[in-house]
């Protein structure tokens, strides 16, 4: 448990000295590398940069844009990655394959039972 703590504050420490040196850019690059699926919390980013539009180093409005933006770029990085990445082993089709088809789906494949 103590070797979790330390690696949460030296974590913590690290985010308040980016977003500290980058203002809105690391507030957004912060949170473009957690919704990427990098194990990132936003409960520690978002909390603080509330923290810094309410001492006045960041606008409110700015820094929660920034987050937002951050957020729809690292999930656009995610699913391209997704989308671009070789062919899954388990439905054996190529890069660029939706969900629809990767498992498969159509609506012809779905039927309705028939009451009696």
């Amino acid at each position: 448990m103590l070797l979790l703590t330390a690696a949460v504050a030296a974590l913590a420490t690290w985010i308040v000295e980016v977003i500290s040196a980058a203002g809105y850019a690391g507030v957004a690059l912060l949170m473009a590398v957690e919704s990427a699926c990098l194990p990132l919390p936003p409960e520690i980013i978002m909390p603080l940069a509330g923290y810094l539009a309410y001492t006045g180093r960041l606008g409110l409005a700015l820094a929660a844009t920034a987050g937002a933006f951050g957020c729809n770029l690292g999930s656009a990085v995610a699913i391209s990655a997704g989308t671009s990445g070789p062919a899954s082993p388990r439905t054996n089709q190529g890069p660029g394959v939706s969900t629809s088809a990767a498992f498969n789906l159509r609506p012809a494949t779905f039927s309705v039972p028939q009451r009696a």
